[in-house]
């Protein structure tokens, strides 16, 4: 008796490990993106500036950079989280569901503007995102990834800037609720639906804005540098990252196969051990 008792409960462990697999979440919820800017290198001092700050009901950061030519337009990038303008999402009731099996999500849309500047120019820059993850019931738990290093090569006016991508895709792991996942930032698009890897992007070029030879508002047969008709060049990439389920601590699908019906065996020995002795 004792003997089929402890078969049968290995043969249940057994099951119940083969289990765990299926327990593991299929997607997770994500409740906030924050994003921040590290490492910029520049050509020169002076004429830069950082907004590294996306907590504070805004989504976006940015970098300016260069002595404006053209009333106070500065080069720049600007990084808007997925949260909608002027809110982020509020634990625990809005988030953006993110499936576990390596599907594209959006992460949020990267802004090039190209203004003609002299005196100084950005040269790199680290692009860092933080994502806060739970699943139903479970904690939550906020992931830095691994920055993206923006390369920026400035051309001399009128040409076309170009932005490089680099140490793309990264990884970063996680743990909640007893279940390892894989967060990959994989890379910029043109398009703000891509659905896989060949939609992205290593780098694009951003012509030069420019200002039109007519003024919007004559006054006394002179116009202001602010009334001049301006072009504005810009490039925008949206940032995708992935989700993959990464089971913990669960034995090889072989050893797995043959513990089971190791398990299933005793238990059967244990049936027919029982009948003989009644």
């Amino acid at each position: 008796m004792r003997l089929r008792i402890a078969a049968a409960a290995t043969a249940f462990a057994v099951l119940a490990a083969a289990d765990s697999l299926s327990a593991q979440a299929t997607e997770l919820r994500l409740y906030a993106v924050n994003p921040f800017w590290s490492d910029a290198e520049w050509t020169g001092t002076g004429w830069t500036n950082m907004d590294n700050v996306a907590n504070d009901g805004s989504n976006s950061i940015s970098l300016r950079w260069g002595k404006p030519t053209i009333g106070n337009n500065q080069s720049s990038y600007q990084f808007n989280n997925i949260v909608a303008p002027g809110a982020q999402v509020q634990y625990p009731n809005d988030f953006v569901t993110v499936y576990t099996n390596g599907s594209l999500f959006k992460v949020g849309t990267f802004t090039h503007k190209n203004y003609p500047i002299t005196t100084n120019s950005l040269q790199s820059v680290d692009l860092n995102v933080a994502l806060t993850f739970d699943t139903d019931g479970a904690a939550p738990n906020t992931v830095v990834s691994d920055g993206v290093t923006i390369s920026h090569y400035e051309t001399n006016n009128p040409n076309g800037d170009v932005v490089t991508f680099l140490g793309l895709p990264s990884m970063t792991s996680f743990q909640i609720d007893g279940f390892w996942y894989d967060l990959r930032i994989e890379g910029f698009s043109y398009f703000s639906s891509a659905r896989s890897v060949d939609d992205l992007i290593e780098t694009f070029t951003t012509p030069e804005s420019f200002k039109q030879e007519y003024c919007t508002k004559w006054k006394n047969g002179k116009c202001k540098e602010k009334d001049w008709k301006v072009i504005e060049k810009l490039t925008t990439g949206h940032l995708y990252a992935s989700v993959t389920a990464r089971p913990v601590n669960v034995p090889e699908p072989t050893s797995l196969s043959l513990v089971g019906f190791g398990a299933v065996a005793m238990f059967g020995f244990a049936r027919r051990n029982g009948r003989r002795n009644g």
